[in-house]
């Protein structure tokens, strides 16, 4: 059973279709980081974007048990705006 979990979204945009950049949400390394010690939760996070373009954002979830390393599950989405 997990003892605890993060909850780590991270927000970019694509620059001139050339590479992605961290998009600006006024935190620390630009991403929320949540934790949760139960074992049912649920998040909504909420950013103004600050121009149109093609966005990706990338959740990796970190579930830590009773003993060795943490499991890690990642999804990525991408959305024009």
């Amino acid at each position: 059973l997990p003892k605890r979990s993060h909850f780590l979204p991270k927000t970019q945009i694509n620059l001139h279709y050339l590479f992605w950049t961290r998009v600006d949400i006024g935190t620390t390394d630009d991403e929320w980081i949540d934790t949760v010690n139960d074992y049912a939760s649920s998040w909504k996070r909420t950013h103004q974007l600050s121009s149109t373009g093609k966005y990706r954002v990338t959740i990796t979830y970190k579930i830590y048990g009773s003993g060795g390393s943490a499991d890690e599950i990642t999804q990525r989405y991408e959305y024009s705006y």
